[in-house]
Formats: C-alpha cells, structure tokens, sequence
C-alpha cells in the first residue's frame, strides 16, 4: 500500500502569492526597524533631560540608549527614574586626571607629598597636563547601565534596603562617582574585594548601621598626606594615603557598592583653624543620619566632625541644590564657595547649631536678594563666608550657625563683600553680643606674652625631650617629659641627666603632629648649644624638624605623621644640657619679645594703631572704653593677636 505524503505542496501560482507575502512583511518590518530608530531620535523626553540630551552632541546616542533599554519594560520604570536622575544631574560633573604613558598614577602618590623635586618626579614620570572629560561628552551607556543594575542589586539585595527609600537610594547608593576622580568600575572592585563579608552583612536582621560600622572597621588605615588630587577607588586602595577629602570618598565607594546608604560632609573651614574637613554620615531606618570618620572612628563614635567647632556643616549631593542654582543667576552676586550647586546644609544635624539674626545696618541695593554669613578667620585676620542667608527687611536671617564664633554679614555684589552690619559674637549659649562703644572706660592689665591658651599647647604634653650618643636614638636617655600643658610664650626646664649627648631631639606625644615651634638646648653656663638639624619624618606644606631650630617662634614642626614625630640637632661632639626651653606652635603674635606692640581699635573699620609699650614684664596697663573690639599686633614680627573687650570693668579674650 503506498503511504500518504502528509506534506503540503501549494499550486505554483500560490507558491508564488506566498513569497510575495513573505517579501512584503521583510520590507514592513525592515520599515518598522528603521521607524524605531528614527522614532527614538525624536521621541521626547522631560524638560530637564531633553536639556542634557542637547549638551551631550556625539554623545547623545549614549545617553539615549541607557534611557530606552530601561523605556522598553514597564517592570523597569524605578530603574528608568533612576537613569533619568543621573542623566538630569550629569552637567557639570566630569573627571580630572594626568596624560602620562602609563595608568598607574599610585605610583606618583605615594612620593608626591614628601618629595623635595616635585618637577623631577613630573619628568621622570612623563606627567602631562591634566586631562578634563565631562561625562555628558564622554560616559557610555554600558556605564551607566552597568552602574544603575549594580546599585539596585546591592540596595535590594540586603536585609536593610528596605528601609532605604528611592530618594535616600538615589543620593547614597546610586551615583556613579564622588567627585572628579577618574571613572572605573569600583562597585564590581568593591564586591570582589569585601565578598567575604557577603554572610554576615545579609543576615536578615543587618540594620544599616550596624553593617556600616563591621565595614568602616576593616577598611585599611590611611595615612595623611597633603596635595594629592582627586583620586579613584583603585588609587586610593593602592596608596592608602591621602587627605581626609580621599578618605571619606573611598569610604563612600566601598559602603555604597554593598548596599549601605553613606554620604560625604564637610565643613569649608573650621571656626578655630586654618583648613577644612571631610567625614561620612550613614543613614539608619528612621532616615536619620549618624556621622562618622570612614577607616578610623564607627557611626556614634566621637570624631573631629562631630565636637569641633564650627560655623556651618554641609553634605556633597549628586543632584543640584535648587535653592543654589536660583541664587547663581548671576554669579557675579554668589560668593565662590556657592557657585558650587552640589552641596546642602546639614548644619540641623549638628545640635550646636543656632538660628541667628542680625539686624543690618546697611540696606542692600535693589538687585541684591541674599545676605552671606562670614566668620573670623584667627590665623589670617580676615573674614571667610561660611553660610548664605534671607533678608527679612532689615533683619537678615542665617539658619543654623556654629556658638562660639565671632561673625559678620555681608552683602555680595559684583565680586566684592559689602558689610551690612558689624561684627557679633555668637556665645556658647547662644546669646548674640554686638560691639558698640561705651562711654564707660575702664583700666585694665594685658599680658602681652602670655595671651589665650591655644589649641595647639595641648599637643605638647607628655612630649619627651632625649639625649643619645647613636643618630638612631636607639641608646637615648630620657632629659625631660612635659607634664602638663605649656604656656604659648617660651617655657624653660631643668635636664634630669648630666651625661654628655652628640645627639638631642624631640619626641612629640599621641596625637602631637611634631608640633614645637621652637627648642633651645643649654648648657651649664646657659649658652646656646649649636647643631645641624635632622628629622626623617615627611611634613606639611614645608614645616620642617628644622623649623623648631631656626630662631623664629612663629613658624614651627608639623609632621604627616600624628604620634612619635621627633626632630633632633646633631651637635658634632658629646656636651651636657642642662636646660631645656621651648614654644609650642603658636600664632606668633605675641611670644616673641618686642619693645613696642600696636593696640587696635576693629570694628567697622580698622582705625588707626596705637603704639603702645608694655613692662619689663610684658603688661600693658591700658584705659579703654567698654564693649569695645581690640587686638595687639607685634610689630617686631608684623604678626596679629587675639581679639578682646572690656566689660564690666574687666578685659575679656574671645
């Protein structure tokens, strides 16, 4: 029986209909492809990404592909938000880093700092100028793309992540970068490298906190270090060297690439030094934020950023501050530190923070919309803007700013400070003292040598002086320990031995940075005993072990490194010291004998010095009106003191 051929053979005529079929829909879908495309280029976006889209040119392709790979599936639509809060706040941010031949700029860091021939290393190493790449211009859509799925895997991948909301994720987990270090792949770096944490940080009852403070405490210690530029992930783990500014950074890439919602703060100055800081903040599951110092003190730990004073404190942001950006239209009314639009003021976190109010006694001009808070800058004189704030009439209104600090508002136009009231001194419980003088005068005694306690006569105590007959000090003896806090002018003492020493140095204690200003060995007559100077510790900005000889007590040692820096004189041949004297680091003003101070009158403008000469033993006695702003400068060195007032009949620092 022949079997049944259950294929079907058409006609040749419907053959035929049905290739021109097939070929027609090729065509149709071909259409509907190139539509696709076409479509994509001219869809519309929001507003503010359209704006981007605009910016980026070449690159615009780029960005719209990471924008439709997450448009095409409605399951990703938080993702798409996500891009689309990237892309609207990518102008702006870019990435700064050196032309060289090789890519392994760690190896320049871990000299720069401490190497007397910067250019030598910039030959050596073929440095180029630095290259700037915007990521509007440059970043690629796999970037992006590959960030944006990484950071949702680690936010909802961990027992916590469910506290943290989309807006909190946004700004603590999901930003591709901190600053303008070069960009790379650091999340996948980070999970590699902590993976053996992955148990213990996804037991189901992890908080935030708690997985913060296990991280924070495996992190390697760094080691301070001044100039270093911004740096990435990689560079930052190779050298673990750096300022606090690289050490809240690497803190912020190694937290958020596991999950942990973490930020970067700082404050632009600090009320009572000449520099700024840098920390980290975690946020718990009631969304509040617990600072902390990434690689050296856990959330609720004490830390420089939670008990100094300060005048403000404020939060590095991914998105623009829409209160910044409508101030800086035009930036000839916005002081420097504002145009900055990355940025918010966390100063309510910090419970030593007060409203404060002033009432102006110049009004601003028509075109001036804001008033700006500066505070007194000891070490250089000058007022430093720390804090934008709202005219209210004549009332000019400053929210949360530091107790303690003496401040003066301004007005900012066309580049230049205007005051609009006098100076005011904001106390620790926060009352607001203003300067006007009285008419009542009072007769009062200042101790020209030794005015204010300083902050750094604390970094003296249970500092050692030795004596050794080794370079090494490895046969050191012990002359002298400093027991408790010096005064800021000079400070003698007896040595506890009468052996003979080539070699003599300082020792500075826990936390003492090498801080001496000056050292003076004496011999049983009192003569000055003469050396050559020697340290082997790197420093900042040029304060070097030999500083402490040189003769001048306003300039001083400063080692990088924070406790056992020591600096030594080599004396050429064995001689007793009988006597040691010293100065810890000081202002300068005042320690250094003069027959002539200038007193001075500062309040809306700095009248007239008057020469004044104190005692045999450095009083002044001085009639002066009350409620009034003063200060001595030492004319034999040209350096200011600190400013005071008479109240009640008695002198009073501030």
């Amino acid at each position: 029986m022949q079997g049944i051929d259950l294929t079907y053979s058409p006609p040749l005529a419907a053959g035929w209909f049905f290739k021109f079929i097939i070929m027609k829909f090729s065509k149709i879908l071909s259409f509907c492809t190139l539509f696709a495309v076409a479509y994509s280029c001219v869809t519309t976006y929001p507003p503010d990404i359209e704006r981007v889209l605009k910016q980026a040119g070449h690159n615009r392709g780029e960005l719209v592909k990471v924008l439709e790979y997450y448009r095409r599936n409605p399951a990703d639509s938080l993702k798409l938000r996500a891009a689309e809060f990237l892309i609207a706040n990518m102008p702006g941010k870019h990435s700064v880093y050196v032309d060289a031949p090789w890519n392994d700029q760690a190896t320049v860091f871990l000299r720069w700092t401490s190497s007397s021939d910067k250019q030598r290393v910039i030959e050596t190493f073929k440095l180029g100028e630095p290259v700037v790449e915007d990521d509007v211009t440059h970043i690629t859509a796999d970037y992006l793309i590959n960030n944006i799925e990484m950071a949702f895997e680690a936010w909802r991948g961990r027992p916590w992540g469910r506290h943290v909301t989309f807006e909190t994720f946004c700004e603590e987990i999901l930003p591709y970068r901190i600053s303008t270090e070069p960009l790379e792949n650091w999340r996948a770096k980070v999970q590699a490298g902590f993976a053996d944490l992955d148990t213990f940080l996804n037991r189901p009852t992890m908080t935030a906190v708690e997985a913060c403070s296990r991280i924070n405490s495996i992190m390697p210690r760094f080691s301070i270090d001044t100039d270093f530029p911004t740096i990435n992930y990689s560079q930052c783990m190779a050298t673990t060297r750096g300022s606090c500014d690289n050490i809240a950074a690497v803190t912020a890439f190694v937290m958020r690439a596991l999950g942990v919602p973490v930020t970067v703060d700082f404050v632009m100055r600090w009320a009572e030094h000449n520099s700024g800081h840098s920390w980290n903040s975690v946020c718990d599951s009631a969304g509040r934020h617990i600072s902390f110092m990434g690689a050296e003190y856990n959330p609720g730990q004490p830390h420089l950023g939670s008990y100094r004073l300060k005048s403000k404190a404020y939060r590095r942001i991914f998105a623009y501050n829409s209160e910044l950006v409508a101030r800086n239209r035009n930036e000839n009314d916005v002081p420097p530190i504002f145009q900055d639009v990355c940025m918010t003021d966390i100063s309510d976190e910090h419970p030593a923070c007060v409203d404060l109010n002033i009432t102006a006694k110049e009004l601003p001009p028509d075109s001036v919309e804001y008033a700006y808070l500066a505070f007194f800058v000891r070490e250089q004189f000058r007022w430093e803007i720390c804090a934008y704030g709202y005219i209210d009439g004549d009332i000019l209104r400053f929210p949360k700013v530091g107790k303690g600090i003496m401040y003066r508002p301004f007005y900012y136009v066309q580049g230049r400070l205007t005051p609009a009231a006098g100076p005011v001194l904001l106390d620790s419980d926060g009352t607001v003292n203003d300067f006007r003088p009285s008419s009542t005068l009072a007769d009062i005694e200042v101790n020209c040598i030794e005015q204010p306690e300083e902050f750094w006569t604390a970094r003296m105590v249970g500092g050692t002086f030795q004596g050794a007959n080794e370079p090494d000090f490895s046969d050191a003896v012990t002359l002298h320990v400093i027991p408790r806090k010096p005064v800021v002018g000079w400070n003698s003492a007896p040595s506890d031995s009468r052996l003979k020493f080539r070699y003599v140095r300082y020792v500075s204690p826990k936390d003492g940075v090498g801080n001496v200003a000056e050292i003076e060995f004496l011999d049983a007559n009192g003569r000055l005993l003469q050396g050559n100077p020697f340290s082997p510790f790197a420093v900042w900005r040029g304060c070097t072990g030999a500083k402490a000889f040189d003769g001048d007590p306003a300039t001083f040692f400063d080692a990088l490194e924070v406790s056992g820096a020591w600096t030594a004189l080599d004396l050429q041949q064995p001689q007793a010291v009988s006597r040691i004297r010293y100065v810890p680091r000081n202002e300068g003003a005042a320690i250094c004998s003069s027959p002539a101070f200038e007193l001075h009158r500062w309040g809306d403008g700095d009248s007239e010095p008057q020469e004044v000469v104190p005692d045999a033993n450095g009083i002044l006695q001085l009639r002066l009106p009350e409620n009034q702003l003063y200060y001595l400068s030492n004319k034999s060195i040209g350096r200011k003191g600190h400013l005071f007032t008479v109240r009640d009949g008695k002198m009073e620092w501030l």
